[in-house]
């Protein structure tokens, strides 16, 4: 069966509604068939035309392509949260860090520990990753895999590409992510304060 008629059989219009929906996922819910055929296209048959020109990462739209340049490579983030100043790309992306850090709000339960997410995709991906051990990205320089897309294109470039984006302020040592630059500078530098204190 082709992309076409797998398409045609896997998203369909309900008439009550005339609503498009998603047979493999109930994802969709929409009154555009275009936003359907996106939707299986890049969720479904995982086609990822966009290709970004500093990574490895690939998108369905040029929407998220451009997202992506902005956001990680070209650090746009004008959104900055009030209580710890960490900024964002999205005011959405804000709300979301609000709720979870600050309000410690995670309603989102999993249904098989006791782990609790502020997103349902926070939630889906624990699941698939954790629980069901998907691994469903693999390098193809090393064939090592992953559960996240974001983990398989973080690998590459910190691992075979060698870049360390992320710099300290503070001693300007550099790091491949965000979360190694943030554990140097609770580690080496607020620790180092208290201990001067």
């Amino acid at each position: 069966m082709d992309d076409a008629s797998n398409f045609e059989v896997r998203i369909r219009k309900d008439p009550a509604t005339g609503k498009w929906h998603c047979e493999l996922c109930d994802a969709v819910d929409t009154l555009s068939k275009a936003k359907a055929a996106r939707h299986f296209n890049a969720v479904h048959l995982r086609q990822r035309h966009f290709a970004c020109e500093y990574c490895l990462a690939a998108f369905s739209t040029a929407g998220n392509l451009t997202q992506h340049v902005d956001a990680l490579h070209k650090r746009k983030r004008p959104f900055s949260c009030k209580d710890c100043g960490k900024s964002f790309f999205a005011n959405a992306t804000l709300m979301t860090h609000h709720d979870a850090m600050h309000k410690r709000k995670r309603s989102n339960q999993c249904p098989h520990c006791t782990s609790a997410f502020s997103t349902k995709g926070n939630l889906k991906v624990h699941i698939e990753t954790v629980h069901m051990q998907q691994k469903d990205f693999k390098c193809p320089t090393c064939k090592k895999t992953f559960g996240q897309n974001s983990n398989l294109t973080s690998h590459i470039r910190t691992v075979h590409m060698q870049q360390k984006d992320f710099k300290c302020p503070t001693c300007k040592k550099t790091f491949g992510r965000n979360s190694n630059l943030t554990t140097h500078i609770r580690t080496q530098h607020e620790n180092n304060k208290k201990r001067k204190r």
